[in-house]
């Protein structure tokens, strides 16, 4: 370890700390301490056992390093690390909000801001809590309309659609039946529910 450190083996070093020591939290204090090209490789390389042993630590260098990397014009692939947040959906939604709060959305890829909002849906559906739901269905029409604000396609917008009608998020779906011009489906979604009034002030907009 001591050569290895040496000579900047760093992928030596942590072989040695994390197949033979079995110390994955000094191995997340070593990535931490690398240069951020370098810690960004080794975090790909080692995110998988860092989750399972120490997820917080390892989640709060994950946004640390990502947010600089792509804010230094790294070539940061965010897509590279959601597999290790996959069976979390909690902190799936903490790593890529961070990163849509802290970073202009034209950084992030469309597929991130899908798997976001994929999330984010995803746990408003399983909230019992009404103000905690409340306040993930804000979180969930926040996306939505900062996606429109920053020009995102077309392609984005039929994503979320899909998105929020396999959610049954309502107010989801009637935002963007109106941004899309779709006052057919705001008509048949309102007289489907028996809702005549809301049908009728579609119909006077």
């Amino acid at each position: 370890m001591a050569l290895a450190s040496k000579h900047g083996n760093h992928d030596l070093y942590l072989a040695i700390l994390v197949e033979e020591a079995g110390d994955q939290e000094a191995a997340l204090r070593y990535i931490s301490s690398l240069a951020l090209d370098d810690a960004l490789m080794h975090a790909r390389k080692y995110g998988p056992g860092l989750m399972q042993q120490c997820p917080e630590e390892t989640t709060a260098l994950l946004k640390r390093l990502c947010v600089e990397g792509i804010k230094e014009g790294l070539n940061v692939t965010v897509n590279d690390f959601i597999p290790l947040f996959i069976s979390d959906c909690d902190s799936m939604v903490d790593f890529l909000g961070h990163l849509a709060s802290s970073l202009p959305p034209t950084s992030l890829n469309s597929a991130v801001l899908s798997t976001l909002l994929e999330y984010r849906l995803y746990s408003w559906q399983r909230s019992v809590d009404p103000k905690l739901r409340k306040e993930k269905e804000r979180q969930v029409m926040e996306l939505l309309m900062q996606e429109k604000a920053e020009g995102e396609g077309d392609e984005s917008s039929q994503q979320a659609l899909i998105l929020c009608q396999r959610a049954g998020f309502t107010p989801g779906l009637l935002h963007l039946y109106q941004q899309a011009g779709l006052y057919d489906q705001i008509l048949s979604h309102h007289l489907k529910a028996g809702n005549w009034e809301a049908g009728l002030q579609a119909c006077r907009r």
